[in-house]
């Protein structure tokens, strides 16, 4: 893991660095977040966002991600707190992990997940909260 800048992804990120693999970009992540990413199955995709994290309404959407699947999509929360939401999601034989943190980097509010689109594995995951706790401005 080295240190990756993120002022790429977004003027906001200007100053701002964190651990990932030395092959990873820096992308854009929805309105003025940053994603370091790696290509590949279980890749290391981890995001950062500026500010608290809004843990009900990611919640809210995984909820509705569960109703829209008729069935087939099963999710267990593992952690729900005012600063964490952790869950596994199965679908058929497939288990992915996922995570929303709000976190305090450099004494601001900040947010870390995972890509929820993807999922990661658990091992993965272990990695990326790891990356969680690298954030911070140089």
């Amino acid at each position: 893991m080295v240190e990756i800048d993120l002022s790429s992804a977004d003027p906001a990120w200007k100053g701002w660095v964190a651990n990932g693999p030395k092959d990873a970009k820096v992308l854009a992540d929805g309105v003025h977040g940053a994603r370091i990413a790696a290509n590949g199955m279980d890749a290391f995709d981890v995001a950062f966002g500026q500010g608290k994290a809004m843990l009900k309404t990611v919640k809210s959407g995984v909820e509705a991600g569960v109703k829209g699947s008729g069935g087939s999509l099963k999710v267990t929360y593992t952690t729900d707190t005012a600063d964490k939401l952790e869950w596994t999601t199965e679908v058929g034989s497939t288990k992915t992990y996922n995570f929303v943190w709000s976190i305090k980097a450099s004494g601001k509010d900040m947010s870390c997940s995972t890509n929820t689109m993807m999922g990661a594995s658990e091992a993965m995951v272990a990695q990326l909260k790891t990356a969680c706790g690298t954030l911070k401005k140089k």
